[in-house]
């Protein structure tokens, strides 16, 4: 159905109403069509497909239905927006302020947890490394003396410095996204209500 058939026949469901109203009803399916078509692209028969039918769309807009017309379409206005956005910025504002203050301790211990959590896994992971090749020289030195010895200790230290290359690759997600974290956490703390990803 093209916009001009379906604008005829709303307005012949609308001939109860009178004609200010409905003009004032077609206008605003004409210019939401247009906005439709403009937006998504599709032709003037899908989106008037996507409205319904007209004798709901009728149903919808009647004032014996309903006492004030209120479109369901209808966006606010920018305006609107603005006055809504801040409202909810500076109640939220005062509310996470307030929140925060109160939560400082656990605050301290969340950063404290997740600092301890960073350091200890790049600690673990140094350790291994150091450990590992002190165990192959360790090894490479007894290996003149006992070789039996040696050679375990070579392997001891081979085996530690693989195993923390296979995990290498987890280690250093963890200790990126613990990173992340405490630096979101900072910033929270000392930036505002910016989220960071």
């Amino acid at each position: 159905m093209r916009k001009r058939e379906f604008l005829r026949r709303l307005n012949q469901e609308l001939s109860h109403l009178d004609r200010d109203e409905r003009d004032d009803i077609l206008d605003y399916y004409d210019e939401l069509i247009e906005d439709r078509i403009e937006k998504t692209g599709n032709s003037e028969s899908d989106v008037i497909y996507d409205l319904g039918e007209i004798e709901d769309i009728a149903r919808r807009v009647d004032p014996t239905y309903r006492k004030k017309i209120k479109y369901e379409e209808e966006e606010p206005t920018p305006r609107r927006k603005a006055r809504k956005r801040r409202k909810e910025s500076s109640s939220t504002s005062v509310v996470g302020i307030l929140l925060m203050i109160c939560l400082i301790p656990l605050w301290i211990i969340l950063f404290a947890t997740l600092l301890g959590v960073f350091l200890g896994i790049i600690g673990a992971g140094i350790g291994a490394l150091t450990g590992g090749v002190i165990c192959i020289w360790n090894g490479v030195t007894l290996f003149t003396t006992s070789w039996a010895s040696g050679l375990f200790r070579i392997g001891i230290g081979c085996c530690m410095i693989g195993i923390l290359f296979i995990i290498a690759p987890i280690l250093i997600k963890i200790v990126s996204l613990i990173g992340k974290l405490i630096l979101n956490f900072i910033r929270f703390l000392f930036g505002g209500r910016r989220r960071y990803a």
